[in-house]
């Protein structure tokens, strides 16, 4: 990475005991770009995090900033804004204090950080105006000015939240990292609270590595996603590309909600995907150049699936039930004898009429279905001189 550039953890790895937490995880944020780093509780992201930090140091690998090596360093001298889930607030200081804080330890000796000789040291009462500035001209950012008197315990999880925020964005840091920051927020606040965060990512143009296991937060609010899973960076890629072009099942399941239909398949003689259940096979994929028997994995987003009028090339469905969301409905449906369930996302004018235990075939494009190897990883469908050739 070119000096200048932003935040790069190369082939990170880290152990607690015998546990592998981290697999030599290599990630890097170009200069501005916001990355989030989403998964499942305890898959490593607060680790990776805390790497980066500088509060925990690898077994393997390196960290760098600007294109320098900043593995051996003291968080303190990283220049790397941290914002906790717990906000991190001294509860017996006000805001402005909190928001001070982190100014006059880079700022102020430790001389002049005393309270009564200190003040009186040569440049301590231009510094300390100094930092008074920058707290204001932070806080106006936030539209926490008003709060700059108050103590934690008087202010809302939200106020609190952007007084954490204030508080990193002050120091002017080479990146931001944030663990979990709107985990502690009702919903209604946290998607108010992270159009704010995007905001202010894009006012300071600073690098920044967003942890979270939200996926809505991680689509909507990222230049790029990475999905982990048990200490392993599965894909990383922008958000239309993870959702559309998922390269691990894995990640196709854990990104997208309802989740992804996953249908069991067999390639058969003749190269065909065919569903592996049911009195009528059906072949969802055709002319795939795999061993007969080799069993693979059929994706489909529930906004793909249409249910049509039985037929012999379209796996028979029974509805279960209807769940109305407003703009669109979810058709529960179950495949095989009740056995799997499919989810298909529909217009409400789509199910006018519909009721329970109707039967139906279930139509997708082709394109919209996704092939899994058995190992997860994805396998991409080409054209090739008439067949369809699969490369994993």
């Amino acid at each position: 990475m070119a000096a200048g550039s932003g935040l790069a953890l190369h082939g990170i790895e880290k152990n607690f005991g015998a546990t592998r937490i981290l697999s030599g995880v290599t990630l890097e944020a170009a200069q501005g770009e916001f990355i989030a780093l989403v998964g499942p509780s305890g898959c490593g992201k607060t680790t990776l995090l805390r790497i980066a930090a500088g509060l925990d140091y690898p077994d393997q690998g390196r960290v760098e900033l600007g294109g320098r090596d900043i593995t051996a360093r003291r968080a303190a001298d990283r220049d790397i804004a941290m914002v906790f889930q717990s906000y991190a607030l001294y509860p017996h200081l006000t805001v402005r204090q909190n928001m001070a804080l982190p100014l006059a330890m880079r700022r102020l000796s430790l001389a002049q950080r005393l309270p009564v000789i200190g003040r009186w040291l040569p440049g301590t009462r231009e510094t300390t105006v100094g930092i008074a500035e920058s707290v204001a001209q932070a806080a106006a950012t936030l539209r926490i000015d008003q709060l700059l008197d108050r103590k934690p315990g008087q202010l809302s999880g939200g106020q609190r939240q952007r007084v954490a925020l204030g508080r990193a964005l002050v120091r002017h840091p080479r990146a931001f990292l944030m663990d979990e920051p709107l985990s502690n927020l009702d919903a209604t606040l946290r998607v108010h609270t992270r159009t704010e965060i995007v905001e202010l990512h894009r006012q300071a143009g600073v690098t920044t590595l967003y942890v979270t296991h939200d996926q809505a937060e991680a689509l909507s609010m990222a230049d790029r996603v990475a999905v982990m899973m048990g200490g392993v960076l599965l894909q990383v890629a922008p958000p239309a590309e993870i959702y559309r072009d998922p390269r691990h099942r894995l990640v196709a399941e854990f990104i997208g909600s309802p989740r992804i239909n996953l249908i069991d398949a067999v390639v058969d003689d003749v190269g065909s995907a065919v569903a592996a259940s049911g009195e009528h096979p059906v072949a969802l994929v055709q002319g795939l150049a795999l061993p007969p028997g080799t069993p693979v994995s059929i994706g489909i987003r529930p906004e793909h699936v249409r249910l049509r009028a039985p037929a012999a090339d379209r796996l028979p469905v029974t509805l279960s039930r209807l769940e109305f969301l407003g703009s669109e409905v979810l058709a529960h449906l179950v495949l095989d004898a009740g056995r799997l369930p499919i989810i298909a996302k529909l217009v409400p004018d789509e199910v006018a009429g519909l009721t329970a235990g109707r039967c139906f075939g279930l139509e997708t494009a082709p394109a919209d279905r996704l092939v899994f190897a058995a190992d997860g990883q994805r396998i991409d469908v080409e054209p090739v001189a008439g067949r369809v050739a699969l490369h994993a």
